[in-house]
């Protein structure tokens, strides 16, 4: 299964990132949202597809005040005319996954999400890949769930990339 990354997590998008979900910078919504359409599209999903955003943990969300996955997913979704529904929950938060190893990681989400069933075929989505413990759980969730899942995006790979943006790369969730 596919990974596109619309572009590298550093040395710009490590800034803002973080300052569009923790510190309330609303107005980047737009442009990163815009990011994770190319990346989208960059995939090519059937114009059937339903966009997927991985949830973040409740506390988060309390937290912040606010659901940046799903104003992504949004904005990614006005984009690209693909519709979006949040069929991911989480079953139990786990721990913040900053600062956690690759194992950790998946340990951590293991079993954490749970998604409702959809006929039709789904990209997940995400901000960033980093060890890709999250869209692993997500996958699992939804497959277990019956859906198809054709792809993922997301706005950027922490992991060097090629030159070119919206690359496909070896998802490390897929690496044994």
């Amino acid at each position: 299964m596919p990974l596109i990354a619309a572009c590298q997590y550093r040395p710009i998008l490590e800034h803002v990132i973080p300052r569009y979900k923790d510190d309330g910078a609303l107005h980047l919504a737009g442009p990163l949202g815009d990011l994770l359409a190319r990346a989208i599209a960059s995939l090519a999903p059937p114009a059937n597809a339903v966009l997927i955003p991985v949830p973040s943990r409740p506390s988060a969300v309390r937290q912040r005040g606010f659901d940046h996955a799903r104003r992504l997913a949004a904005r990614a979704s006005h984009c690209t005319r693909l519709s979006w529904a949040p069929l991911l929950t989480r079953r139990h938060s786990g721990a913040d996954q900053h600062g956690l190893g690759r194992m950790e990681r998946r340990a951590n989400l293991e079993g954490s999400m749970r998604a409702a069933q959809s006929p039709l075929p789904a990209v997940v989505l995400d901000d960033v890949a980093t060890t890709g413990a999250s869209l692993r759980e997500a996958v699992r969730a939804l497959t277990a769930a019956g859906v198809a899942v054709v792809g993922a995006a997301v706005i950027a790979q922490a992991e060097k990339l090629p030159q070119h943006s919206a690359k496909a790369v070896t998802p490390a969730w897929q690496e044994r």
